[in-house]
């Protein structure tokens, strides 16, 4: 020291956090402050990859992969069982409405028949009672000739 300066001991490490624009490595991809004093940390590097075969997937992508992999499955498990439950139910339902809403109807439908006969033909609501039993007895019987027997 034959200048005469006085010697400085190296300046603390920069605080932890981003480090201020130009600070980057020129080797390294992420930023790192680049002094290296005494209880400076050298930056972590990034573990390599695994050997991987030609076209296969690397140690970092394994992680993905087997996320994909439990979405599709439980996509697919889902897709299976919601969509037939779903299917399932929708019949049920509709199926119901249906029959409710025709009950409704053919009972109207009896109730107006019933009245606009008993308008049209003179005499007792009776007449017009036993016409119509006569009428469904005779489809009733038509029906049951039609029937198949059970096979045992």
């Amino acid at each position: 020291m034959s200048t005469g300066e006085p010697t400085q001991p190296t300046p603390p490490a920069p605080p932890a956090g981003p480090p201020p624009t130009g600070a980057t490595s020129a080797s390294s991809p992420t930023a790192f402050p680049t002094s290296s004093g005494p209880g400076v940390a050298p930056p972590p590097q990034p573990a390599p990859d695994a050997a991987a075969p030609e076209g296969g997937p690397t140690r970092s992508e394994w992680p993905a992969q087997a996320a994909d992999l439990v979405v599709d499955v439980v996509d697919r498990v889902s897709g299976a069982t919601t969509g037939t439950i779903l299917t399932i139910a929708r019949g049920i339902v509709y199926g119901l409405a249906a029959a409710i809403i025709g009950t409704v109807l053919l009972v109207l439908v009896l109730i107006t028949l019933v009245r606009v006969l008993d308008v049209a033909i003179p005499g007792d609501v009776w007449i017009v009672y036993a016409g119509l039993g006569a009428v469904f007895t005779l489809v009733g019987l038509v029906l049951w000739s039609k029937r198949r027997p059970r096979t045992a």
